[in-house]
């Protein structure tokens, strides 16, 4: 079942930690009408977190928080 991730998404941190907890999609709400370039800002940061570690796709990363605790 998708899981979309909200609330609170001002960064790529915060995208990428719900990406890691299972969710398939991430929900910008507030922070874009407080900041415009926060989807540009996540896009760019999440990219870069997974050209740095070589990860082909950032869907090979959902759910890997549950992973690692044994919980899947």
């Amino acid at each position: 079942m998708p899981v979309v991730g909200c609330g609170g998404v001002t960064t790529w941190q915060d995208a990428l930690s719900m990406i890691l907890a299972g969710a398939s999609a991430v929900e910008i709400g507030t922070s874009m009408f407080v900041h415009a370039e926060t989807p540009r800002r996540i896009c760019e940061g999440l990219l870069k977190y997974v050209n740095d570690r070589n990860i082909e796709h950032l869907r090979d990363l959902r759910g890997q928080a549950r992973r690692e605790k044994g919980e899947v």
